[in-house]
């Protein structure tokens, strides 16, 4: 697997599920990727490669000069599978699939791309190369693969995000927040820009005097909604504090009554996942989610609850009905839960993942495009 997003070592806990249930696994890095450096973990079980990067920070043009002779000194090289975690349309992962097809590797790519966007040459010829070459492909949610089918990839395509959350969150107790003195407690956490939705959450709060707002996190929006907090007259209900590393973030669960992720779509940006959603769930938070992007798909029918996008009175109904009304909130503590549990666990991505390696057929030969 080459991926930049296992610089990080809470991410490589797949990893760690994922190695015994193949013969070897090798996970190519890069040393750094913009302002952040490899984060060393706990990485037995598996083999770790960090590698040198050209241009990094930038995503579409990044790449790995030394991945050809690192792949090379691999063995056995039968029945490899070279993973490629990235986008279709980037140089990294049109330069990779070439060294994995020069060796004969199966191979398979990842996309979070949920809005169809016309690539201009030669970007759009590697994304075309990936469609045509690759043996499937992973799509972080379902309308990343539409679009991958729009674009005429006729590839198998299997619907699964990168990463789940630790088995241990599941685990993890909900504890009143003294600070809120005994309102209900509703959070957000995430970047403090537009399409997150943070005003939407204020406007719809502002009405329900019994609500207290907790907002983690950081952007260019926070003077911006520390000033709406002030005009609409809850800023004594509201705190911002900013981001928390990730083996924090049970901890501000911890406190919460509810985790509200209120995404806007915009021209440029739809929700590709939210990953505060899985992680609120697994600690027994119910969510409230805006039908924004893979948010819907992601609660499912029972599991939380939504309301439209955009809309912060619709927000607010929901936030009502769940603030007064405990057997619902217990309701979905329990089946937030149970929907991790079975689909969203680092486990259960990495059984999954696994699963789609074992599905690939023989690879396609070099220079030979799939029909």
């Amino acid at each position: 697997m080459l991926s930049k997003a296992l610089i990080s070592a809470a991410y490589r806990k797949k990893l760690k599920y994922m190695a015994p249930l193949v013969a070897h696994l090798s996970a190519f890095v890069p040393t750094t990727w913009g302002h952040q450096t490899f984060e060393y973990g706990n990485d037995a079980g598996y083999e770790v490669t960090q590698l040198g990067l050209r241009f990094s920070g930038s995503y579409h043009l990044h790449y790995y000069p030394g991945f050809r002779s690192a792949l090379s000194s691999l063995s056995p090289q039968s029945d490899l599978v070279v993973h490629v975690d990235e986008e279709p349309y980037n140089l990294a992962t049109y330069l990779a699939l070439r060294d994995a097809h020069a060796i004969h590797a199966r191979t398979i790519f990842f996309s979070w791309q949920n809005i169809y966007h016309n690539y201009p040459p030669p970007f759009s010829w590697m994304e075309q190369y990936a469609y045509k070459n690759c043996d499937a492909a992973i799509a972080g949610n379902n309308d990343a693969a539409a679009v991958m089918r729009a674009k005429g990839a006729m590839l198998p395509i299997h619907v699964l995000p990168q990463f789940g959350v630790d088995e241990h969150w599941l685990d993890t107790g909900h504890r009143p927040d003294p600070a809120a003195k005994g309102l209900f407690v509703a959070g957000f956490a995430g970047r403090l820009v537009p399409e997150k939705g943070v005003d939407l959450l204020l406007q719809a709060v502002s009405k329900l005097p019994g609500v207290f707002v907790k907002i983690v996190g950081d952007g260019p929006e926070r003077h911006a909604l520390g000033s709406l907090a002030a005009t609409l007259g809850c800023a004594d209900r509201v705190s911002f504090s900013s981001a928390l590393p990730s083996e924090k973030m049970p901890e501000f669960y911890a406190t919460l009554d509810t985790l509200i992720l209120p995404s806007r779509t915009l021209p440029n940006w739809k929700e590709q996942f939210g990953r505060v959603l899985i992680e609120a769930m697994a600690c027994g938070v119910p969510v409230i989610g805006a039908r924004s992007g893979e948010i819907p798909n992601l609660i499912g029918a029972t599991a939380g609850l939504q309301f439209e996008e955009g809309d912060p009175l619709s927000l607010r109904t929901q936030l009502e009905q769940l603030s007064t009304n405990a057997p619902l909130a217990h309701t979905l503590q329990e089946r937030g839960r149970t929907r991790v549990r079975e689909s969203f666990t680092m486990r259960q991505i990495a059984e999954r993942t696994i699963a789609i390696y074992n599905s690939l057929d023989a690879p396609i030969a070099p220079g030979r495009m799939r029909k």
